[in-house]
């Protein structure tokens, strides 16, 4: 009888675990729809670090570390990622909030503009997040593509966490998350923003980086 219970209970405890195991998967990705949104594990951050500063697309970037939001960006986004270089800051980047300003190439013209931003609230755990967000011609306009990838870097170590988020027909994407217990040291946000614009829109798509200053971790 002993051992009937033991095994029950093992077999509970294989299928608590396995479901735990399961849960952090879902929470770690979720894809509904155009909407996609990630938190880089071990390996991905391994991936971010190694390709750092080198000479290469956000399309390749996204690839090799996000491999599985591939089959979410639509093929011009895509395509559009693929020729756009990705603009590494350096040790003494300045802190900054940009917004790129977009006018179509049709009649009447219209102003596009996306604003960026990324922030950083350091503590215990690091809260840390980087957005686009499209203010006009309004406030809820939508565009074809947005994404954003946001990581944290650690001074004189590196990427220690990062999250990338996209969506389609969206006006905003925010691609946010936490670093628990940090060492005592310099932290800042560094946010890759890329997305598409309408049809006849010059040009069809937008870049930019976004940081924010070192703060220091208690």
């Amino acid at each position: 009888m002993k051992g009937t219970r033991t095994i029950i209970l093992i077999t509970m405890l294989c299928v608590s675990l396995l479901t735990a195991s399961v849960a952090f998967a879902q929470n770690n990705t979720i894809s509904e729809g155009g909407r996609f949104k990630a938190i880089a594990n071990e390996k991905q951050l391994e991936t971010l670090n190694r390709l750092y500063n080198t000479d290469i697309s956000f399309g390749e970037l996204v690839e090799a570390a996000y491999p599985e939001a591939m089959e979410y960006i639509p093929a011009q986004a895509l395509q559009n990622m693929y020729k756009t270089k990705v603009i590494w800051p350096n040790q003494d980047t300045p802190s900054n909030t940009e917004s790129t300003t977009q006018q179509a190439d049709v009649t009447p013209q219209q102003v596009i503009l996306v604003g960026h931003e990324s922030n950083i609230s350091p503590g215990q755990t690091i809260d840390f997040d980087s957005g686009s967000r499209v203010w006009l011609p309004y406030p809820t306009y939508k565009i074809p593509y947005i994404s954003v990838l946001s990581t944290l870097e650690r001074e004189g170590v590196g990427i220690v966490a990062s999250a990338f988020e996209i969506d389609t027909n969206t006006n905003a994407v925010s691609a946010s998350s936490s670093y628990r217990n940090p060492a005592s040291d310099k932290y800042r946000t560094v946010g890759y923003h890329n997305g598409d614009f309408p049809p006849n829109h010059v040009p069809q798509s937008y870049s930019t980086v976004t940081s924010t200053s070192w703060k220091q971790a208690p």
